[in-house]
């Protein structure tokens, strides 16, 4: 009652008999339970609960031999409560003992805790390190296994040539990997991942050899086979470059941009500089081809900076300096590359000064990579030559282009697509100065080749036949040239559609073709389906727009509707006058209009727009006007006699 404030039992207990029935009848309160009166002060019950209870609990014990024997066994089970050790009173329970050896011993209890806590942790991590090293050892197993396979996938490729296995046939490289291509399937029939990158690279290599329908076919088995293989992240960026590779040199890179810049986008989060290059450089050379030249340089320095970046240098030139060895030479070769579409894009561009710069370190860094025989050491060269032709230096132009030929064939043989490109590039270097019967025989060559190896419907194919066709007109048979223009036109059509840029220039060709057969009427009107074209397709301020109309206002001129001549000519000159970067066509433009001018009786300015034509020629030389054609016209109209008779 001390510790309560009340007596252990429920109910009335007042008067001793009601005491003594409920001592008798009625098992005790526990003390932390136990009502209290109003106003007490006895120990708070949180203080009692647990061995108190159990203490008094027993001491209340309706059977003599469950209370204590004695005083002193109750004063020990108190003095155990007081010191933290377990009380007799609730005896028999593990966990009680255990929270009281935790009591009394808590700083060892602490720091066995800690222990234990640092003991799981460490086992945990030793496990995630074995399964770690277990999955870099399957891995490492898997790509030894993948090398093995490569390995004598390459031996089989070598095989492929061994006069005892090709009964001496002469095996070409292509036929050697074609065959090499046919064994895969069954070769490695139950490693998916390995095909899909050998399918990869077969097809990158046939892009490289000039069979972009075949890289194009091999690139789509790479990305049927890469859907069921385990590829990591670089290995599927791999399959998807090669098979946008195939599709930029199928004439289909419009088609991946957004896939190209999927590319570079992943290839950067991971960390591959390389992929991230790569796809810049695609994308660099889709622009080329598209002839956005600012796109075009845009993503070539991008490409640029990552790998200068990565080789720890600031420009081209600082590269040039690098001793080339195995860590930097991927690099360094993709350096070339992106510098050869810069070098290339500058040249269509006609930035003489800046083009000329770029091609000639382009041509250093390519001479510090690669071998002397390598073929990329052509595409600059061509690049050097189409300056020369530009800066007037016509037999420089054709000489680097005999050389070129004479190169081409020497690594590629006659009958190679290189080599028919060659071979165009050559007749255009002959045509330019004059020799039109070597040049008609080079587009021939050039137009076999290609027709061989690319088809007749190729669309370089029809380039060398439109580039035929015009030289037959202008210097050879004109009636076959006429032929020929309207046979491409025809086949443009079939090919590419109604309206397409190559189809408005069959049409411009064609009225060439048909105002050199005197049918101006025809002339005129297919000039004016060509510009309707143009503008619908490029826009009024695209060069070929800007060159039609002055096509059209030619024919005109030809056809004798000279006040239609005189407005076409002026919007051409007008445009041209914007266009700084083609001083030549703007000088075949003012000598027009000199021309339309004399007709139209205004003398005074016929003369004065000549003589700034002449300027124009002996400065840049023509397109479409030669200097030796103005002065001709000069002298066979003198100014007027304004002398007072």
């Amino acid at each position: 009652m001390t510790l309560t404030g009340t007596l252990p039992y429920a109910g009335d207990t007042k008067g001793t008999p009601a005491l003594l029935r409920a001592i008798v009848d009625s098992e005790p309160l526990r003390a932390s339970s136990a009502p209290r009166a109003d106003g007490d002060t006895g120990v708070a019950r949180a203080a009692l609960r647990g061995d108190i209870d159990a203490i008094l609990l027993k001491c209340l014990r309706k059977d003599p031999a469950a209370r204590y024997r004695g005083a002193a066994d109750l004063a020990d089970d108190l003095d155990a409560f007081l010191h933290g050790r377990p009380v007799a009173a609730r005896a028999g329970s593990r966990r009680y003992a255990m929270v009281k050896f935790a009591a009394r011993h808590r700083y060892l209890v602490a720091s066995a805790a800690i222990v234990l806590a640092v003991v799981l942790v460490s086992a945990v991590l030793l496990w995630r390190q074995l399964d770690a090293t277990r999955l870099q050892r399957d891995a490492a197993e898997h790509q030894r296994d993948k090398a093995e396979q490569v390995t004598g996938f390459l031996v089989e490729l070598l095989r492929n040539a061994d006069p005892t296995r090709s009964r001496g046939e002469d095996i070409s490289v292509r036929q050697a990997l074609e065959r090499g291509a046919q064994t895969l399937e069954t070769r490695l029939a139950g490693h998916a991942d390995t095909r899909a990158w050998l399918y990869a690279q077969l097809a990158l290599i046939h892009a490289e050899l000039g069979d972009p329908e075949r890289s194009l076919a091999l690139a789509e088995q790479a990305l049927s086979t890469a859907k069921v293989a385990r590829l990591d992240g670089r290995e599927r960026r791999a399959v998807d470059y090669a098979h946008a590779v195939a599709m930029v040199k199928s004439g289909r890179g419009a088609e991946v941009v957004e896939d190209l810049g999927a590319l570079a986008t992943g290839a950067a989060s991971a960390g591959d500089e390389l992929g991230a290059s790569d796809a810049w450089l695609q994308l660099a050379t889709i622009a080329q081809e598209r002839r956005d030249s600012a796109q075009a340089r845009a993503a070539a320095e991008h490409a640029s900076t990552i790998l200068l970046k990565l080789l720890g240098v600031a420009d081209l030139q600082a590269a040039l300096a690098l001793p080339v060895h195995a860590e930097n030479e991927p690099a360094l070769t993709r350096l070339s590359a992106l510098a050869q579409i810069r070098c290339s894009t500058e040249v269509d561009a006609r930035v003489e000064d800046l083009a000329l710069s770029l091609c000639t370190t382009t041509a250093a860094l390519k001479r510090r990579v690669f071998p002397e025989d390598h073929p990329t050491h052509l595409v600059t060269a061509g690049s050097l030559a189409i300056l020369a032709a530009l800066r007037g230096d016509k037999q420089t132009a054709m000489t680097m282009r005999q050389d070129i030929l004479a190169r081409t064939r020497q690594i590629f043989g006659d009958a190679h697509t290189r080599t028919g490109y060659a071979q165009f590039n050559l007749a255009v270097s002959l045509s330019d100065s004059g020799d039109y019967r070597g040049a008609e025989q080079q587009y021939r060559a050039a137009l076999a080749t290609l027709q061989q190896q690319l088809g007749p419907d190729h669309r370089s194919t029809l380039v060398v036949k439109n580039n035929l066709a015009l030289l037959l007109v202008d210097h050879g048979d004109a009636a076959e040239g006429l032929r020929l223009c309207r046979e491409l036109l025809a086949e443009r059509r079939k090919v590419l559609g109604q309206s397409h840029p190559d189809v408005a220039q069959s049409l411009m060709n064609l009225a060439s073709a048909e105002a050199a057969n005197h049918d101006p009427a025809a002339a005129v009107e297919h000039s004016r389906q060509a510009l309707a074209m143009y503008v619908e397709l490029l826009g009024s301020d695209n060069h070929d727009s800007v060159l039609a109309t002055y096509q059209l206002a030619l024919r005109e001129w030809q056809a004798g509707q000279l006040q239609q001549a005189d407005l076409h000519a002026s919007q051409a000159l007008a445009a041209y006058e914007k266009l700084t970067e083609e001083p030549d066509e703007r000088g075949a433009t003012r000598f027009l209009l000199a021309r339309i001018d004399w007709d139209l009786g205004r003398h005074a300015s016929a003369l004065e727009r000549a003589n700034l034509a002449l300027a124009e020629a002996q400065q840049h030389g023509g397109t479409g006007f030669e200097l030796s054609e103005v002065q001709a016209w000069l002298a066979q109209h003198p100014a007027p006699d304004l002398t007072p008779r």
